[in-house]
């Protein structure tokens, strides 16, 4: 009995790794990649909403140049 399961598991180990990675090898390489960009995204959103939403004017300047102001900048 123990024979069998030792073979399901190799066959089991085998599909993971070798069939998944031959099938879709730039998924598995890209995988960390992707969840850095969602990651990203994530961050963005919130820090647009914090700002946006904030009560004081937020103004960007850089190199002499407006690069963003928020909607209470605006209204100011």
């Amino acid at each position: 009995m123990g024979h069998y399961f030792k073979i399901v598991a190799f066959y089991l180990v085998y599909r993971a790794i070798i069939q998944t990675g031959l099938e879709e090898p730039y998924g598995l390489m890209f995988r960390e990649l992707q969840q850095s960009q969602v990651a990203l995204q994530e961050s963005e959103e919130k820090y647009r909403a914090v700002v946006e939403n904030a009560d004081e004017a937020i103004m960007v300047v850089q190199d002499g140049k407006i690069r963003f102001v928020n909607s209470r900048t605006q209204k100011d």
